[in-house]
């Protein structure tokens, strides 16, 4: 999800129109149980349309109001890529997909271990200063029976959190830890309570921001 916030907040440079916008999406457009499943059922990324289309319309990321980019993993090449121009549609449906949400529909999938290239990608740009939001790095992602109901999916979360958690990353300046730790990644109701959550862990961080880098 963090792909799609981040994007709606560049697109519009407007922290309201993020709440909005998140606040707006229809149960219709989430993956929901299965008849008979206690299981998730992943849908295309498609499902997502009506969201996407009303958001983005046909803006482009090289005229967001904020520069942005995402990675996204080609299954195809097995490589990232950073995806910075054309289409903002088109780049959200590549850096969403993911398990046990949404599945690709064109061979690209978001890459939540691709902090180097992303690092990479900022330096590219003449970034000094990078910091880096982990909403990973506090709780269990699939608490309880979720667990094991979701195993191959609790493996690959964790080891995305594993990776992201790092004492050190090359490269950034500031870590900003938010603290979901009693949010499950199943959950998307808890949505304005995540928003919440984020504003909360920034407010030190951002202090610390004006008083040693002057921003």
């Amino acid at each position: 999800w963090g792909a799609l916030f981040a994007g709606v907040y560049a697109h519009s440079g407007q922290i309201n129109d993020l709440e909005w916008r998140a606040l707006q999406i229809k149960e219709t457009e989430v993956p929901s149980k299965a008849l008979l499943s206690a299981r998730v059922k992943a849908e295309p990324i498609s499902i997502l349309n009506p969201s996407l289309n009303s958001t983005f319309a046909s803006s482009i990321l090289e005229k967001s109001k904020i520069s942005y980019a995402c990675p996204s993993l080609s299954l195809r090449q097995n490589r990232v890529q950073i995806l910075a121009r054309g289409s903002t549609r088109d780049a959200m449906a590549k850096c969403l997909p993911y398990p046990p949400f949404f599945t690709d529909t064109s061979g690209q999938i978001a890459a939540p271990f691709a902090v180097d290239e992303a690092i990479g990608f900022l330096k590219s740009k003449g970034v000094q200063l990078i910091v880096f939001v982990n909403v990973l790095s506090q709780g269990e992602l699939f608490p309880g029976r979720a667990a094991t109901e979701y195993y191959s999916e609790n493996v690959l979360w964790n080891e995305a959190k594993r990776q992201l958690s790092k004492e050190k990353l090359t490269g950034i300046h500031m870590i900003i830890s938010v603290n979901t730790g009693d949010k499950s990644l199943l959950d998307f109701d808890q949505r304005r309570s995540l928003i919440d959550a984020g504003a909360t862990s920034a407010r030190d961080s951002v202090n610390k921001l004006v008083s040693e880098y002057g921003y």
